[in-house]
């Protein structure tokens, strides 16, 4: 109420002209996520290239689609979508973090690390100054990569001569394979 006196109440006007009058950082103190006050965006033709950390030899991977995202943590995230409705600005919510989105082609992209699992729509505005979002987050799930596993596979025998050779044997494993055991 308060703001809408002050930047005067117009009692015709829609839900998504009284909205944009609300800055997205207070929208979301006072309602949440702002994706759910906001008019709704469909996006379409998600397109998300993972180039996992180097040392994990994995190389990239495209997805096409949407769906939960899962990446291993570091790995660099570039997000393409398309928009059902013609935009001049668009961003991506990642949590608290706010990504610009450039044009690109007809869709809309932009690039991060992922470090933790969060949730992440977009936003958008017309030529009009209205604002969409997606009306349901998508989840970014991102998994850490576990140390190395060395077990014993045979002990050395609990007793030996000072001139005998010490022999063991163990088996080392990861989850991105080995290349050098010393």
């Amino acid at each position: 109420l308060l703001l809408a006196l002050c930047f005067g109440f117009n009692p015709r006007a829609s839900t998504a002209q009284l909205l944009r009058l609300v800055p997205p950082p207070l929208a979301q103190w006072l309602w949440g996520s702002s994706a759910a006050l906001l008019p709704n965006l469909n996006t379409n033709a998600w397109r998300f290239e993972i180039r996992a950390p180097a040392y994990t030899g994995q190389g990239s991977k495209i997805l096409q689609g949407m769906s939960d995202l899962l990446a291993l943590k570091g790995s660099e995230i570039t997000a393409t979508v398309g928009l059902d409705q013609p935009v001049t600005q668009a961003r991506l919510h990642l949590g608290d973090e706010i990504l610009p989105l450039q044009q690109r082609r007809g869709n809309w992209t932009t690039s991060w690390i992922a470090q933790q699992s969060l949730p992440f729509f977009v936003e958008a505005m017309d030529a009009k100054g209205v604002r969409y979002a997606e009306s349901t987050p998508h989840q970014l799930l991102v998994e850490t990569d576990r140390p190395p596993q060395i077990r014993w596979t045979r002990f050395p025998a609990e007793w030996a001569h000072p001139d005998d050779p010490l022999r063991f044997s163990y088996a080392a494993s990861d989850d991105f394979g080995l290349q050098v055991i010393r």
